[in-house]
């Protein structure tokens, strides 16, 4: 009867940590993780290496297109997900303070050529552009 109890509690735990990791409570967001603007579609990836500060680092990056305006995606990524806006203007930078290395940059398609391209074409309907990129340490 005991192994029962402990096996129903471990199933009990699980399901309260993975609705929390769902919710995006207690876990901070990385680019892995973040969760996707509604409707937005992948355009590209790209994972890269470089040095920060004498230190070899991954760069990963994608970029997502959305039919939508700017405006209900900064409200999603700043009151949904939680991350924290560092400016605003023609493109808004979000980051996470619990992992400074990953920044969401909201722009609208006007803008596509001053960011990273991955040398595709956004769609004729995307009207912004989601740029998700994160430095970690190899």
């Amino acid at each position: 009867m005991a192994i029962a109890r402990v096996s129903k509690l471990k199933v009990a735990a699980v399901a309260l940590l993975a609705g929390l990791l769902q919710s995006g409570l207690g876990r901070s967001a990385s680019y892995d993780t973040i969760e996707k603007y509604p409707g937005a579609k992948t355009l590209c990836s790209q994972h890269n290496t470089a040095v920060s500060e004498g230190k070899p680092m991954h760069l990963l990056y994608r970029i997502e297109t959305s039919p939508a305006e700017m405006a209900p995606i900064l409200e999603f990524y700043e009151k949904k997900v939680g991350l924290k806006p560092k400016n605003a203007g023609s493109a808004t930078d979000f980051s996470d303070p619990a992992n400074p290395g990953l920044i969401v940059t909201v722009y609208p398609k006007e803008r596509a050529a001053s960011f990273p391209s991955c040398d595709v074409a956004p769609p004729a309907d995307a009207k912004t552009l989601i740029l998700i990129s994160q430095m970690i340490a190899k």
